[in-house]
């Protein structure tokens, strides 16, 4: 059994010495690399030391960068970077992944359609104009504004007979 990390908050890209006493292959973006370490979480798992290793990089070296460059900063961030890695995990757990020219592509294309999705969502967001009165925001869900919308479309619509 490995010896527990000293600061178990702080994670390291690079490999263990001690983890069951293998030197893991580095990751490299590159497709072999990708299938390699997808190929290991195969037979350990996603909690795995290849699993989290590989989870790992996805955040530090392309979701946070990611979300960083297309300018998001404080609690959006945070959120976009969270949003979009699971997205990516998500992905990564997608057996056509495999078959893709440029997996590492899907994953980048995936993590920045994901904080794209999170800024549009957080610059965008529908209030409930009932719950302004008393200071409280609710989200007003996509599907009861277009409930809305049809309903006064009828009601206007037999006004005019």
């Amino acid at each position: 059994m490995p010896a527990p990390r000293s600061d178990p908050s702080q994670l390291s890209l690079e490999p263990r010495p001690d983890d069951d006493n293998t030197t893991p292959t580095p990751i490299h973006r590159d497709r072999p690399s990708l299938l390699d370490q997808l190929s290991i979480i195969d037979t350990e798992g996603w909690d795995g030391p290849a699993g989290t290793r590989l989870l790992q990089y996805l955040r530090t070296e392309l979701v946070r960068p990611l979300t960083i460059h297309l300018g998001l900063r404080g609690s959006a961030a945070s959120q976009a970077e969270a949003t979009a890695w699971e997205a990516v995990w998500l992905e990564a757990t997608n057996p056509s992944l495999r078959a893709a020219d440029s997996p590492w592509g899907v994953l980048w294309r995936t993590a920045r359609r994901a904080v794209l999705n999170e800024v549009v969502a957080t610059r965008f967001a529908s209030l409930d104009p009932s719950a302004q009165r008393h200071r409280v925001r609710v989200p007003i869900l996509w599907e009861d504004l277009c409930w809305r919308r049809r309903t006064v479309d009828v009601d206007e619509g037999a006004g005019i007979q």
